[in-house]
């Protein structure tokens, strides 16, 4: 089971505030939402299911959560 995960996540709309702090805060609700995502369906992490949107606080798409073989 050789893969990789590859998350990417823009930080450039109002959803991250203006200061690193509320950037911080914003990527971390991101990535808790993921988290919880891949706890309670870790198929997200086969090959298969390959990726998963990433959406800020306001509903945007903001980045990506990507399984990629090695």
């Amino acid at each position: 089971m050789a893969h990789s995960i590859e998350i990417s996540i823009s930080v450039d709309n109002d959803a991250f505030g203006i200061t690193y702090t509320d950037q911080a805060n914003e990527v971390a609700r991101i990535l808790d939402e993921l988290s919880d995502k891949l706890v309670n369906h870790p198929k997200h992490l086969s090959l298969a299911s390959n990726s998963l949107n990433l959406k800020d606080i306001n509903g945007n798409t903001v980045g990506f959560f990507r399984i990629v073989s090695s």
